[in-house]
């Protein structure tokens, strides 16, 4: 009887064990209980409700792969960038809301003093001198991040106009009174692009690191009432050492590697003697292209390796950094290999840090985009691509030697036409409004 007993009462207990867990399954599936249900309705949330057309907008671009991609704003929790938060941030640091940096002007000022001297330091002294600058500040943690790409964000503000925290005339205001820092990549239209830019006022030339420290020193200025406009190559990282609440943005000009490689030959075969004793070695004694690349075979010239994807690395990695002596760069034991990891570096700076990227193929359309960006009126402009015969006519070895030399330009070029489609649809969906 006892021996009974005992049984009824294991079965009754099983019973209620396993009748608690299916109720504690069932309610928690229900209401998603727990940090995996948790993070899977905030990610509906983020992905499903401001969807527009093919592509989740507060996620960067179509084919961004966000394992590779970490912003300097701010993130979903999937990695890619969250533009309303982003674009919050600005408007709020824009109306003063949100404190910035002390400025390091002791320091940028001795660098001055320094670069302007005959006893010029080096780019690598010189950019360690400006990180201890920015520990010293708090810039890493406060520096503003540059506005995001305009296309995305003027999507984003349509969609939540009614019920967003920010309208449509405040976000295209804020753009147009950015101070602005346009990546020059030589023999890609870009001197066409800064006489357009010069309606928002002087062109700056950021060429190399010396430049680089007058650039920081104005933006560190205190001055509230002047938008800076910063033109050439070394113009990328400016942001970083940015102290007022006035936002930045950078814009970019891309052309096909390959033809921009074989224009910048010519060019700089035909006023060698003015430039670099690099190219007076190595170009002025080549007597067509094909010379040039069988004498350069084993030699890292800056202008001709990768150099997109240099100019959009900044900080992260040292001796980048370094190479920039002057215009045209370190002799070539000094210019590192560009490998993959610069690549995706340059690849997220590319989709998540430019507000808008040109493409010298479609100049005009370019043109007419950027204008729209900054609030200026749509101009025609000449541009000033070095046209030649031979940039047509090149070999296949040639064409396949350029194309091994900058891989990595190359995919970027690929990036940058994906970026400017995607541009191009919404700006047609908008511009007439």
């Amino acid at each position: 009887m006892a021996w009974n007993s005992l049984k009824r009462s294991r079965f009754i207990l099983v019973g209620v064990v396993i009748g608690v867990a299916l109720s504690y399954f069932v309610v928690g599936r229900t209401l998603n209980v727990g940090d995996t249900g948790r993070n899977r309705t905030a990610h509906r949330h983020v992905t499903g409700v401001h969807t527009v057309g093919l592509h989740p907008i507060n996620v960067d671009f179509p084919g961004q792969d966000h394992a590779d991609v970490v912003t300097s704003g701010v993130n979903n929790a999937d990695g890619g960038l969250d533009i309303g938060m982003e674009l919050i941030h600005h408007v709020n640091q824009w109306r003063g809301e949100d404190i910035k940096y002390t400025p390091c002007k002791a320091t940028t000022a001795q660098l001055t003093r320094k670069t302007n001297s005959k006893t010029v330091k080096t780019c690598a002294a010189i950019f360690t001198e400006l990180r201890k600058c920015r520990e010293v500040s708090g810039a890493d943690e406060k520096a503003s991040s540059p506005l995001p790409n305009f296309f995305q964000a003027i999507e984003y503000v349509n969609q939540t106009d009614e019920n967003g925290e920010i309208d449509m005339v405040t976000m295209k205001d804020m753009y147009s009174k950015s101070h602005i820092g346009f990546v020059h990549l030589p023999k890609s239209g870009g001197t066409s692009v800064e006489k357009l830019l010069k309606a928002k006022g002087r062109v700056e030339q950021i060429s190399h690191c010396g430049g680089f420290v007058s650039g920081v020193k104005m933006l560190q200025s205190g001055v509230t009432n002047k938008t800076y406009v910063f033109g050439s190559k070394r113009s990328y990282g400016l942001h970083k050492f940015h102290t007022g609440s006035k936002p930045f943005l950078y814009l970019t000009w891309l052309r096909n590697p390959v033809d921009k490689f074989v224009s910048a030959f010519f060019y700089v075969q035909k006023t060698a003697p003015y430039f670099h004793t690099l190219f007076k070695k190595y170009v002025k004694p080549a007597k067509d292209l094909t010379a040039f690349l069988k004498l350069t075979q084993n030699v890292r010239i800056q202008t001709f390796d990768n150099h997109f994807t240099r100019l959009m690395l900044f900080d992260e990695f040292p001796a980048i950094d370094a190479s920039f002596e002057d215009c045209c760069g370190s002799a070539p034991s000094k210019v590192p290999e560009i490998t993959e990891t610069h690549y995706l570096a340059a690849k997220r700076n590319l989709k998540s840090n430019m507000a808008f990227v040109g493409l010298t193929e479609e100049f005009k359309m370019s043109q007419d985009m950027v204008s729209y960006v900054l609030g200026l009126p749509i101009l025609n402009s000449d541009i000033h691509v070095n046209a030649n015969p031979h940039r047509i006519n090149i070999t296949s070895w040639e064409r396949q030697e350029i194309e091994r030399r900058n891989i990595w330009d190359m995919k970027l070029y690929e990036d940058a036409l994906e970026i400017f489609e995607q541009q191009k649809q919404i700006y047609l969906k908008f511009k007439d409004l």
